[in-house]
């Protein structure tokens, strides 16, 4: 870092003297005294952020290595900061309630094709979660009720799946499983 600051220096010091030389030298060109004026600023600016820079890490003087002294409070503000203000609970409603996920998903299930993937992806979660069922189902049969609950199951998720799926699934019986 001092290497770079050094050789920042150097270069924006010859530049400032050649220019404010050139202004000397020809006083009538305007755009000389126009850029003495903004590097001399550049400069002074340049000196005083280097120090402050250079003083937030390195003891430079009473009032400096402030990053060091203080590294614990500074990373206590920030998380503190970060968890109240920018992660907290009720920034994160206040976000999510101005997005409206149901006009967005109803926007995309009116697409036929995006309605096709819905229900063909709905469609295998619930098979599958049937076929996960099924062993604990078949347990029922000994039971004198379970041919009753089995059937009743099925016929419910036939039901479902038919209704509010897909017209064309009544046809596929999902005892067949």
């Amino acid at each position: 870092m001092e290497k770079k600051l050094n050789i920042t220096f150097l270069i924006l010091f010859f530049v400032l003297v050649g220019v404010i030389y050139l202004s000397s030298k020809y006083p009538e060109i305007a755009i000389l005294k126009i850029l003495k004026f903004g590097l001399e600023a550049s400069f002074v600016g340049f000196i005083a952020d280097s120090y402050a820079i250079y003083g937030l890490f390195y003891k430079l003087g009473p009032h400096t290595n402030i990053i060091l002294r203080k590294r614990k409070s500074i990373e206590n503000k920030v998380i503190d900061f970060v968890a109240n203000f920018l992660l907290s609970k009720e920034v994160i409603e206040k976000e999510l309630s101005n997005i409206r996920f149901d006009v967005d998903i109803i926007s995309k299930i009116e697409n036929p094709e995006t309605k096709k993937k819905v229900v063909d992806f709905l469609k295998s979660v619930i098979e599958r979660k049937i076929k996960e069922k099924k062993d604990y189902l078949e347990e029922f049969k000994e039971l004198p009720l379970g041919a009753f609950v089995k059937t009743a199951f099925y016929d419910f998720a036939e039901k479902f799946l038919a209704k509010y799926l897909d017209k064309k699934f009544r046809k596929h019986k999902l005892t067949s499983f």
